[in-house]
């Protein structure tokens, strides 16, 4: 019998959970080895699939180490430069390279997938705060105020390229100046839910596509996502806040109703991974799965709100396998 030789190893952990480059799997085509060093950048310019751009980066950390996913790094930030200058790089930074490169280090930690997820958001936040300060010192300004004022023009420039029966659709009876105004209040859930899409997105498809049997390497089964649940000690803030975005109180129904957004976004996660429970169950797979989440998502988004928030008290998924 023929002595089988094991398959070459990609990533060898080093003491801490680092990972460092031993070899490269001769097996993987040329032009795949070259893609995470420019396809980040793409997928970023391109505006429809910025979500996603962190992937060919995380796919290459799991694969190939710390030092390859890093001069990867470096070559799309220098792409992000040369096609959108330095603007763009400010934005490439704090949300596509801190996930990047973060969130595989604290996948190797082996901590909960929630806690991995919080930790990435931080290093978001405070990548971000550190550009826009030096960003601020550099041109002496302030930066929210200048923050507010591109934004501002960015809302009339898409006011300006809409017709005028869709501007009075969307204002109603409000303003242009009011309705602005309101805009410019939600940044935060704004930016928070963004990142927040980003980081779960990614990991996501990155327990999906498993490299390094990461999955194995967390103790996670392919099932997790599908029975996922948002922790209960959110429900209090949740409610809290929502009271605060019923009654005007000021200062507080803004940061009320930023933290509301941001926390039924979670519940809306929640949601999702109901209706990914309820497509096994009725064994919607392919095409018409992905069909099924974009209209849920786009038509019915109050839906899956509330299957991921009164689930607290329900627990859908529960009554499901009992029928």
């Amino acid at each position: 019998m023929s002595k089988q030789h094991p398959p070459p190893v990609v990533g060898v952990a080093a003491p801490g959970g680092a990972f460092s480059l031993k070899s490269v799997d001769p097996l993987t085509p040329t032009w795949l080895r070259i893609v995470p060093f420019f396809m980040s950048a793409v997928f970023f310019m391109s505006g429809i699939f910025s979500l996603f751009s962190p992937l060919p980066l995380l796919l290459l950390f799991e694969r190939s180490g710390r030092r390859w996913a890093w001069i990867a790094a470096i070559s799309n930030a220098l792409l992000v430069y040369a096609l959108g200058g330095w603007n763009s790089v400010r934005l490439f930074a704090p949300l596509i390279l801190t996930v990047a490169l973060s969130l595989p280090e604290f996948l190797h930690s082996r901590r909960s997938l929630e806690r991995i997820v919080i930790m990435t958001l931080a290093i978001m936040f405070a990548v971000g705060t550190g550009v826009a300060a030096a960003h601020a010192i550099e041109h002496h300004i302030n930066p929210i105020t200048d923050i507010r004022n591109e934004l501002s023009k960015m809302i009339d420039y898409l006011m300006n390229s809409i017709s005028p029966e869709m501007r009075s659709n969307w204002l109603a009876e409000v303003g242009l100046e009011e309705w602005k105004q309101g805009l410019l209040r939600e940044i935060p859930s704004a930016v928070g839910i963004f990142s927040l899409l980003l980081v779960w997105a990614n990991l996501v498809m990155l327990l999906r596509l498993n490299p390094s049997d990461v999955r194995a390497r967390l103790g996670i089964n392919t099932d997790y996502f599908k029975n996922w649940k948002a922790p209960e000690y959110l429900l209090w803030p949740t409610v809290i806040t929502g009271f605060l975005v019923i009654f005007n109180l000021g200062w507080a129904s803004d940061v009320g109703i930023n933290a509301f957004k941001l926390l039924m976004a979670i519940y809306a996660l929640q949601g999702l991974s109901i209706l990914s429970f309820v497509f096994d169950a009725w064994k919607i797979r392919g095409l018409f799965r992905t069909v099924g989440f974009a209209v849920a998502v786009v038509l019915m988004l109050p839906l899956v709100l509330s299957l991921g928030f009164f689930d607290v008290w329900f627990d859908f998924r529960a009554k499901l396998r009992q029928s």
